[in-house]
């Protein structure tokens, strides 16, 4: 009775063992499709890492051509800069030429302005002068009025001489013949 009672607990212990089983050939099963799936994840993640490697290789030469650009455009900064300081001390001389030609602007200004009171007083000066000389041409008209009267005036003079001096001569004549 007892190897009886024995018989069923191992009889229902390997009943136990074969659900056991059957649950771990189950898993198995599992795993084994899991194990395909990460297999198949390797595969993809060695063909990406191919891809990676390449594309590291395509960015450090692309880091290098950066590289050689930034060393390009740093000498072309510098460059830049002397000819900010260049221009910077050009403005500045341009400044002080700037000032220079407004001084001597304001310095021109005030030479026409007295040019031009210069201008005004000669302008008034050449009035009076013409004034004066329409004033020298009426007595020079005057003048030559009064020399042509005076030459018709000796003209009769010298008539009046050459007659004086015939009736001279014949009064001599006469006087002559008298005394005789």
């Amino acid at each position: 009775a007892q190897l009886q009672t024995s018989s069923a607990v191992q009889a229902s212990d390997i009943s136990g063992l074969q659900g056991n089983v059957t649950q771990l050939q189950a898993s198995s099963t599992s795993q084994a499709s899991s194990i395909a799936a990460l297999q198949g994840n390797v595969t993809q993640l060695q063909a990406s890492s191919s891809g990676l490697a390449v594309n590291t290789s395509t960015l450090q030469f692309n880091v290098t051509q950066l590289s050689a650009t930034l060393n390009s455009q740093t000498s072309s900064i510098t460059a830049l800069q002397s000819n900010v300081t260049q221009l910077a001390l050009a403005a500045t001389s341009q400044a002080a030429i700037m000032a220079s030609l407004q001084t001597n602007v304001s310095n021109q200004a005030s030479s026409i302005s007295t040019l031009q009171g210069n201008v005004t007083n000669q302008a008034s000066g050449i009035a009076t002068l013409q004034a004066n000389i329409s004033s020298l041409v009426s007595n020079v008209a005057t003048l030559q009025s009064n020399v042509a009267s005076q030459a018709v005036g000796i003209s009769t003079l010298q008539a009046n001489a050459t007659f004086q001096a015939t009736s001279i001569s014949t009064l001599r004549s006469n006087v002559t013949s008298q005394a005789a």
